[in-house]
């Protein structure tokens, strides 16, 4: 790591710290501040049942401290409403009735009591008191008429209240006095009142410890098959970023690349830009983190770096492409493997380009019969096999073209006839056998030093790819009819095929592992086919689908079987599959039209003709 960049995140971390230490006092204090204001405002009497009655008894003591006072100056003030005659009844004598049917306060009650005028002459009546109101009964059926000393000796009470009387029905007078209570005296004492800064300050709190101590970590993961490497060399992508608790998430590069620079974007994507010449790996690494809970798990990430975010590493493969002007509608490539040389089949000017590798530069042109498609080698490369179509299925005329290439002499030595429209051709690993796939359902077999047609084997599909395995045992060969596609595995002792493999639709390219345990083959009629199936050699059966790019057309393999590569004829890239997962790590960006590539000896060089641009891309790999 970059001691600069480490002592950057340092910094960096030791700043947060001190902001969080900060952010930690401040939210202790407004934690007890709110806690404080929230206890002091949900306080409540001991007993709350009996709030009436102690409402009762603190003015039955005041009553009773001025009833002297009282019963010498009456000053009715009280509103009563009075029916058949009934005498209204001194207030302090009925909340200290009340007061006194109170259990918990009888003993205090009756010290307090103090006889009225009233009871002189009548029955103490039995009062109920409510938060509402207070209930006066009297039981009996004769009541002595209140005097006129009686009247004047009761003394004027402080509150209005509302006092019912209820008698046993009888043939005398019975009277219901009534005074509005619940205007002084609600049910209740009321509670404090709830601060607006105080609450809101208590669900701040809340929220700040549920995020602090539930709040999940981000995630941020790579997938490679969406990085492509476009023609200028700069490699984009996407990373996959999420939250589960649906926080925003911020990304930061943590360590960056050696070989070149890197922006990521807040949506995920990056762009990475290698230095200038630079061909190979580069790795560099993304950390997710949220924007909540930031207190406690910045302080735990001094101790734990990784902790409560989450981090990826993105291996990418710089590689440099250049262009190389061929003839008109390049198709079939063939790589020398002794030689520096590339031999490209141009179908549009009915010749095949020779390229020196050491400049990449083309040094040679031979002349062809019309419509050249496909080139193979032979004899380690001293001998070059095109495949030329005129594009009639029912016409005659299609040929194989035999060139003497040893030392550029780049003659031609013969020409054979072949079934209509040749697709493509291999050679076995002795060079003693050519195989010619045509779509006439044809599958040639060419002696290699008598240049004569051994064989025709008929197979009922459109022929479209061949591949030798590398011990030579084994044909293998891709065609289709409509939307049925396979690979037809055939065995050389005897030329007959021995099982047809079932794969996508279009099948139209097929490679052999240099272990022979593993067949690629493209598949690229629909967009939901564009992919490339992977077979068993040994059961002969379909292992996996590889997605790839749009239109996949020629594919090739690494010598040393890590890498497979796949020319995306729709979306001008090629897709480099990692054959020990199976998965595209990167796709890079070529000419228009890729249709066929080929590997160099070393393995890091590809050579990618680009139909519909008349060019040859090298990709130069490390």
């Amino acid at each position: 790591m970059n001691p600069a960049s480490t002592a950057a995140e340092h910094s960096t971390e030791r700043s947060a710290v001190v902001h969080s230490i900060e952010w930690l006092g401040a939210l202790a204090i407004a934690a007890g501040l709110a806690l404080a204001a929230a206890a002091a405002a949900h306080a409540e009497p001991a007993d709350s049942s009996d709030s009436g009655s102690a409402v009762s008894s603190s003015e039955s003591a005041s009553h009773s401290d001025d009833s002297d006072a009282s019963a010498v100056s009456s000053k009715p003030e009280t509103s009563v409403r009075s029916s058949g005659g009934t005498p209204t009844p001194d207030l302090s004598e009925s909340v200290d009735e009340t007061s006194a049917t109170d259990p918990s306060d009888s003993e205090t009650a009756t010290t307090q009591r103090r006889s009225s005028p009233l009871s002189r002459d009548v029955s103490a009546p039995r009062t109920r008191l409510s938060a509402l109101s207070i209930t006066s009964s009297t039981r009996g059926h004769d009541r002595a008429p209140p005097t006129e000393e009686d009247s004047q000796s009761t003394a004027a009470p402080r509150l209005s209240v509302r006092t019912s009387t209820e008698s046993v029905p009888t043939p005398q007078r019975a009277a219901t006095v009534s005074t509005p209570l619940a205007e002084v005296t609600p049910a209740h004492p009321p509670a404090l009142a709830h601060p607006p800064v105080l609450v809101a300050l208590w669900g701040w709190v809340r929220r700040q410890v549920h995020e602090t101590l539930f709040n999940e970590s981000p995630t941020v993961s790579y997938d490679s098959a969406h990085t492509v490497q476009v023609l200028d060399g700069a490699i984009t992508g996407a990373l996959d970023v999420s939250d589960p608790d649906g926080d925003r998430v911020k990304l930061a590069v943590t360590r960056k690349p050696k070989h070149g620079t890197v922006t990521v974007a807040p949506d995920g994507t990056f762009t990475y830009v290698p230095a200038a010449g630079y061909a190979g790996p580069d790795t560099f690494t993304v950390r997710a983190t949220d924007h909540t809970g930031s207190l406690v798990h910045r302080l735990l990430r001094l101790i734990i770096p990784s902790f409560h975010s989450g981090s990826t590493r993105v291996e990418l493969t710089v590689a440099q492409v250049e262009t190389i002007q061929v003839g008109d509608k390049p198709a079939g490539i063939a790589v020398a493997p002794r030689a520096p040389r590339v031999y490209v089949a141009n179908n549009g000017t009915d010749t095949v380009s020779v390229i020196d590798t050491t400049t990449n530069a083309v040094i040679g042109t031979i002349q062809v019969a019309d419509g050249p498609i496909g080139v193979a080698l032979g004899l380690g490369g001293d001998i070059a096999y095109v495949g030329s179509q005129t594009g009639c299925s029912d016409c005659t005329g299609d040929t194989v073209s035999v060139i003497d290439v040893f030392d550029d002499a780049n003659d031609l030595i013969t020409t054979i006839d072949v079934p209509p429209v040749p697709q493509a051709l291999a050679v076995s690993p002795d060079g003693t056998r050519v195989y010619v796939a045509s779509v006439a359902e044809t599958l040639t077999v060419i002696d290699g030093n008598s240049n004569e047609v051994t064989a025709s084997i008929h197979i009922p599909n459109g022929l479209q790819a061949v591949a030798v395995s590398p011990d030579g045992s084994r044909v293998y060969v891709a065609g289709f009819v409509g939307n049925s596609g396979a690979v037809y595995v055939i065995d050389i002792a005897t030329n007959e095929v021995v099982t047809e493999i079932p794969v996508g639709v279009l099948a139209n390219g097929v490679a052999v592992s240099p272990d022979g345990s593993h067949v690629y083959v493209t598949n690229a009629a629909t967009a939901e086919d564009n992919t490339v199936s992977v077979i068993d050699t040994t059961t002969n059966t379909v292992v996996t689908s590889i997605d790839v790019g749009q239109g996949p057309e020629g594919v090739a393999i690494s010598p040393d079987g890590t890498r497979v590569y796949v020319a995306n004829f729709t979306d001008n890239t090629v897709s480099v599959i990692d054959t020990a997962t199976n998965t595209v790590v990167t796709t890079i960006g070529v000419g228009t039209s890729p249709a066929e590539l080929a590997v160099s000896p070393d393995g890091t060089t590809v050579y990618v003709t680009n139909f519909n641009a008349n060019t040859v891309s090298v990709i130069t790999l490390n």
